[in-house]
């Protein structure tokens, strides 16, 4: 109803400047008509953005349509289950969902009609412990795999370790959904390779992970993920992707001045994604 308003005004504003003259050329009258037609326009661009925009927040907007519409027009039982376990999931611990298992929902660990986020942020857990604050450690004071810096900059203002430390579940994991794997629009990319791009995104930050699939993929490795990237990505065979993206990280990890102190936990780790993410391709 607002986009049709805004729309209607827009060009009816638009017409009336092009083919309206005030009598005797009154300059308060064209000011007026020139403010009007300004605050129009922003408001029709807004307008085209929401709707067409290429944003994040457009495709969740779109998804989530999508999945409200399923659910009105699924009566049946299984429908209804469905929208239950989805309703459920957002209570769910982070420590439940290290915990799911595929025979209990369907073969991705979580209910019908969800996103890659849960199962890939399940296996993100598994790595990423409760509160530490090891001095050898660059991230610094870290709960969860959050780092203080990734927690100030979420809250827009300085944290202390203390903060990190009493950070919530919930709060986490709109961290980790908003920071990461939006950022890298792990979405929009295909079964395994999202895991991939999302552990080390998490683990070595949103511009590595973007490059390391950028040189996988064989695009030019620039750290934004657009739609030439999404693409190649696409098109090329995940189980090797996967296997060059572990390739690529290891090499990162080797180069980094504290591989000797965590290098084989850094490369366990590879492995073990690597895996999950070969799995994942398989269905």
């Amino acid at each position: 109803l607002v986009s049709g308003i805004v729309t209607t005004g827009f060009f009816g504003m638009l017409a009336l400047f092009l083919f309206w003259t005030p009598d005797g050329g009154n300059q308060q009258a064209w000011a007026l008509l020139n403010i009007a037609v300004g605050a129009l326009v922003a408001g029709f661009t807004a307008v085209v953005n929401f709707w067409i925009g290429s944003s994040q927040g457009s495709r969740d907007k779109d998804e989530t349509v999508r999945r409200l519409a399923g659910e009105a027009i699924g009566a049946g039982g299984g429908m209804a289950a469905a929208a239950l376990a989805r309703a459920e999931a957002p209570r769910m611990g982070l420590a439940d969902l290290s915990a799911l298992s595929g025979s209990a929902l369907n073969p991705r660990g979580i209910p019908s009609g969800d996103t890659g986020f849960l199962p890939c942020l399940a296996h993100v857990l598994r790595h990423e412990g409760g509160f530490v604050n090891d001095p050898q450690d660059p991230g610094g004071a870290t709960k969860m795999g959050i780092t203080l810096a990734t927690l100030a900059a979420w809250r827009g203002q300085a944290v202390s370790p203390e903060e990190v430390r009493a950070l919530g579940e919930e709060e986490a994991r709109e961290i980790y959904r908003a920071r990461y794997w939006n950022a890298l629009r792990c979405d929009d990319l295909p079964a395994g390779m999202d895991l991939m791009v999302f552990d080390f995104g998490v683990n070595a930050g949103p511009g590595a992970a973007a490059r390391m699939l950028q040189r996988a993929v064989g695009v030019q490795a620039d750290g934004a993920i657009g739609p030439i990237t999404l693409a190649a990505a696409r098109a090329a065979e995940a189980g090797t992707a996967i296997d060059r993206m572990a390739r690529l990280r290891e090499e990162h990890y080797r180069a980094l001045p504290t591989f000797g102190r965590f290098g084989r936990g850094w490369l366990r780790r590879t492995d073990e994604v690597r895996r999950a993410a070969h799995a994942m391709v398989r269905g």
